[in-house]
C-alpha cells in the first residue's frame, strides 16, 4: 500500500504539472477508490506523507517502485 499511495501522489502531481484538468469519469472513479482504500489503511498524516513522497518522486524512481517485485505475505 505504501507504493500505491506514492503512485497516486505521483499521478496527482503529474496532472497538476501538466494542467490536464479533470480526469475522465473512469479515471476519477479509480482514483477515488484508491484513495478510499488507502484512507482505511493509513492515518491522514501518514497518507499525506506518502502522497507527498510520490509527488516529489522523479520518473526513474517511480518506474523502479512500480517494477520491483512484490512481496506477498502468507495468510
Amino acid at each position: 500500500d505504501d507504493a500505491a499511495a506514492q503512485m497516486v501522489g505521483y499521478a496527482d502531481a503529474g496532472y497538476a504539472r501538466l494542467r490536464k484538468g479533470r480526469r475522465v469519469q473512469n479515471e476519477q472513479r479509480a482514483h477515488d477508490r484508491a484513495l478510499a482504500h488507502l484512507s482505511t489503511r493509513y492515518a491522514a498524516d501518514e497518507l499525506a506523507a506518502l502522497l507527498a513522497a510520490g509527488a516529489d518522486s522523479c520518473e526513474q524512481d517511480m518506474s523502479a517502485l512500480v517494477l520491483r517485485p512484490a512481496i506477498v505475505e502468507p495468510g
